[in-house]
């Protein structure tokens, strides 16, 4: 099984869902895809809601890749916007080394991003209102 995004462009962010079972090189390719459309939008605000998704990575090495290579990601979104996104990531319980990725991020020169089990508290972090679903 592959890996699937799907994205709705709400009033002042993007909300992506992603399913289907995890592969590293795949969810940076998405991850890729949806600061495109980010972009297109001029939508910085990004949840990102993977609590659907199987085989979440729980080894060090894999998060630490991931982390840094979005930055890298995020460093080309910034060299073209001219803004940096603020990403939301939204999990299920437990994730480990959930916080060492954003660490890595922040290590890496992006400290927009927030990791999270709480719908309410990802969108506060994003600073917008409520989702549909």
């Amino acid at each position: 099984m592959s890996m699937n995004i799907s994205i709705d462009v709400e009033a002042d962010y993007l909300h992506v869902l992603v399913t289907g079972t995890y592969e590293i090189e795949l969810a940076l390719d998405l991850l890729e895809k949806v600061l495109i459309e980010s972009m297109r939008h001029k939508l910085p605000r990004i949840l990102i809601d993977y609590r659907q998704l199987q085989r979440i990575s729980s080894s060090m090495t894999e998060t630490y890749i991931y982390a840094a290579s979005a930055a890298r990601l995020i460093q080309k979104y910034v060299d073209t916007s001219g803004q940096p996104p603020r990403l939301a990531y939204l999990g299920p319980e437990p994730v480990l080394y959930e916080e060492y990725g954003v660490d890595v991020a922040v290590n890496y020169g992006f400290p927009a991003a927030k990791s999270t089990t709480s719908i309410d508290e990802a969108l506060a972090w994003l600073g917008v209102g409520s989702t549909k679903g």
